[in-house]
């Protein structure tokens, strides 16, 4: 066999991989017992329609898709085969740039000299002896299939807000659509992958824009420099039932801790049950000290400690990013914006915030490709809001309990994300 593949093309064997891979992931994409049930990859579904209602704005909040591990604990023989770019990928490692030159056919024929423009494209190539997983990944890079999710879930969306709500009923020119990523590549390569899937290129040439912050600051994302944040994380790490919780899942596990030559942490205890979740929801091959039950515990241990995390600190958390993707919400709808539909990529950590916010409880980890939807739509010359997570409604219990509620009063009563973490804007 390995004779065989030698005399393939690196394109061959990538494709006939990432073909096997997508067979075997339709029988492991989630787990389940009595008390607890975890997904890995986010259904491709969305929320019916309001009746007799014009549909003002639409706005969709990402988690990107599968990616690598964040650490590389095994040798590198023993890390598996992970593909994040090819020559068809949907969101490649190419840039590409407007040049401008001055041709001429000979240097005696200067009547013949003239102007042209073209783009060349420059490709981002890894050096595969420098990677941490061949053949050309990083740690936390989003995968091929990271890609194709996010462009399923596109054509999903390109169905709803042309067919279903009509927000749309031609394609938009760029400038109706905001989008907005991290400054993390998984981010925004998934971000790309759903405007290729919701709004297929109409014209040569086209330019999106995509609007991301810095390694120092972001607003799609729980950062250090908040310090109501930082206070919040502070209590969580000296909690001292997190810390007995820990310990607990610890001991369960503490045989994969010691093959990976990991002490005891909160945080290592997140990192490895990270590293464990990736490879089984990646369908990858994980090494014999790991078991099915070792599997399910780390799920269970990511679900748990995310879900403390965030709890009763919503506000915090959510601040900068509701402020955001509400102004740009506001603004569209008052006329100072032309954009119709949003896309906000980013993580998993940004779906608890505003989940926690809305004060939606969640037994799981949002899968990878997760959509938390919110709509704007009008009915008797009245604004509405209505939110969704994975294409279920969300029931508004934070404000009263109903599945919508005022557009004018949902601002009024999220004016508390005004108050915390003031250090951006």
């Amino acid at each position: 066999m390995y004779g065989l593949l030698k005399t393939i093309s690196t394109q061959k064997v990538t494709k006939f991989l990432m073909l096997l891979l997508f067979f075997f992931g339709l029988f492991q994409i989630s787990w389940s017992s009595q008390d607890f049930k975890f997904e890995c990859v986010a259904p491709l579904r969305t929320p019916p329609p309001i009746k007799n209602s014009k549909y003002l704005f639409a706005g969709v909040i990402l988690r990107h898709g599968s990616r690598t591990p964040q650490h590389a604990y095994l040798p590198m023989s023993n890390r598996g085969y992970w593909v994040c770019d090819s020559d068809d990928a949907i969101s490649p490692r190419m840039y590409s740039s407007l040049h401008s030159s001055h041709n001429s056919q000979s240097s005696h024929d200067s009547q013949s000299s003239h102007y042209s423009q073209s783009y060349r494209r420059f490709l981002k190539v890894i050096d595969p002896k420098l990677v941490e997983f061949l053949p050309n990944c990083r740690c936390g890079d989003l995968l091929i299939e990271g890609m194709e999710q996010h462009h399923r879930l596109g054509q999903l969306y390109h169905d709803y807000v042309y067919n279903t709500i009509k927000l749309f009923d031609e394609p938009p020119k760029t400038e109706e659509v905001y989008a907005r990523s991290t400054d993390f590549e998984r981010t925004f390569r998934s971000c790309q992958a759903f405007l290729h899937g919701a709004f297929p290129p109409q014209v040569p040439f086209e330019i999106f824009n995509i609007v991301h912050g810095s390694d120092f600051m972001e607003i799609l994302r729980p950062g250090s420099f908040c310090k109501e944040q930082n206070s919040a994380s502070d209590w969580f790490y000296s909690d001292p039932s997190v810390l007995e919780y820990a310990k607990e899942q610890w001991k369960k596990i503490e045989h994969i801790s010691k093959s990976l030559q990991l002490t005891f942490s909160v945080q290592n205890l997140s990192l490895l049950a990270d590293w464990v979740y990736t490879y089984n929801c990646n369908n990858k091959q994980l090494p014999s000290f790991v078991t099915d039950n070792d599997i399910y515990t780390c799920h269970s241990i990511l679900a748990k400690l995310f879900a403390r995390f965030f709890d009763g600190n919503g506000t915090a958390f959510a601040s900068y990013s509701m402020r955001e993707v509400m102004r740009v919400a506001k603004n569209s709808v008052n006329g100072e914006m032309k954009a119709k539909f949003g896309v906000f990529s980013a993580h998993d950590s940004t779906v608890l915030s505003f989940l926690s916010y809305l004060d939606v409880k969640i037994e799981m980890l949002p899968p990878y490709a997760s959509h938390v939807l919110f709509e704007i739509f009008e009915i008797d010359k009245e604004a509405y809001i209505r939110w969704a997570f994975n294409g279920e409604v969300i029931m508004l219990n934070k404000f009263g309990g109903k599945d919508m509620m005022l557009f004018k009063t949902f601002l009024e009563k999220t004016k508390d994300v005004y108050d915390v973490c003031n250090e951006l804007p």
